[in-house]
């Protein structure tokens, strides 16, 4: 299957030096490859708003539509190399008023020797 070409969906940009230059939510620091992440371990949309801070539901539903926008037999191919942590909420609780960046400190935490 080949990768999407974020370039074509204007809701997402890449730029050198901003989160390793992955593709990210316009105008902010959110990794589309988290989305994506997140819904493939079962996480509904409301709960991807919940927990990342500054993500909107409008967010989603635009790399979702540009995903099945695509040709392809499913649409949606690799996102982005980013790693991102796991986002399945039984596993990982979003702390109250955390962000992404303090869920990702928080993660590394509890994993003591791995990066």
């Amino acid at each position: 299957m080949a990768a999407l070409d974020w370039s074509q969906c204007p809701a997402v940009e890449s730029v050198t030096g901003k989160v390793s230059g992955a593709w990210v939510f316009r105008g902010t620091r959110m990794p589309v490859a988290t989305v994506f992440a997140g819904l493939e371990e079962g996480m509904t949309i409301n709960e991807l708003i919940e927990t990342y801070d500054g993500l909107t539901r409008k967010h989603i539903e635009a790399v979702l539509e540009f995903a099945a926008s695509q040709p392809g037999d499913s649409g949606i191919g690799p996102v982005n190399a980013y790693p991102v942590r796991s986002v399945n909420p039984s596993t990982n609780p979003p702390l109250a008023g955390s962000s992404y960046r303090q869920d990702v400190k928080r993660s590394r935490m509890e994993r003591p020797g791995q990066r």
